[in-house]
Order: C-alpha cells, then sequence, then structure tokens
C-alpha cells in the first residue's frame, strides 16, 4: 500500500504543482500524513498513551503569585 501512497502523493503533487485544486484537498493531507508515519516508523496500529505530569501547569502557579501580591 505504501507504493500506491506515494505514487498518487506524486501525481498529486504534479497536479499541484501545475496550477490545478482538488475538489477534497483531505485527501492529498492524509496521504501526506501517511507517508509522514511510515517515514517515522508509526504503526497506526499503536494507540500512544501519555503518563500524565505531575507538575504543576505554569499557570497555576502564576495565579498563586498575583495572589500573594
Amino acid at each position: 500500500m505504501a507504493i500506491r501512497d506515494l505514487v498518487v502523493l506524486l501525481f498529486e503533487t504534479v497536479v499541484l504543482s501545475s496550477d490545478f485544486s482538488f475538489e477534497d484537498p483531505q485527501t492529498h493531507s492524509n496521504c501526506i500524513y501517511c507517508m509522514i508515519k511510515l517515514g517515522l516508523g508509526i504503526d497506526e496500529d499503536e494507540v500512544m498513551v501519555e503518563k500524565p505530569s505531575n507538575a504543576v501547569p505554569d499557570e497555576i502557579l502564576l495565579s498563586k503569585v498575583m495572589e500573594e501580591d
């Protein structure tokens, strides 16, 4: 599937370079995102979960400092 995506991306890039436009530019964007994921080795089935940070957000610290003044 990656070769097909690359060919479609190349074709769409040529179309855009020739001053044409797409009815649905989201398709071109999705193809670019897919190729970036492939280049970075990101598995589409893999879900990335971020651990919550224990740090206090800057807004909370700033509001406490302002209240003390």
